[in-house]
């Protein structure tokens, strides 16, 4: 059972808006899901390509933590206004399996 982490890197539009309507409320849906939070970076030093600025880096137990986590109902309003908030131009959110070791 492989864990899964996924890096987020916005271009937000409204930080304060990002951090009251999201950041907090993501946070029980996260604990529900065994998430855990492995750096968050509102100015992340980019060293190569363009990104948004913010960075965060999730994992997840497993795949199936991650697909019920991504299907919770509890999730949809927040990942909307998420998306609301970024610009998808200069924004990724990206998944991976983690490498064995």
């Amino acid at each position: 059972m492989s864990r899964v982490v996924m890096v987020v890197s916005p271009a937000v539009s409204d930080m304060e808006a990002l951090l009251r309507d999201y950041a907090g409320p993501i946070q029980a849906i996260n604990a529900r899901h065994g998430v855990e939070t492995l750096a968050v970076a509102p100015q992340a030093e980019m060293l190569e390509g363009e990104a948004g600025g913010v960075l965060a880096i999730l994992r997840f137990p497993d795949r199936a933590a991650f697909d019920a986590w991504s299907a919770d109902p509890d999730n949809a309003p927040l990942r909307a206004r998420r998306q609301a908030l970024f610009d998808p131009a200069r924004s990724f959110v990206a998944i991976a399996q983690e490498a064995m070791t």
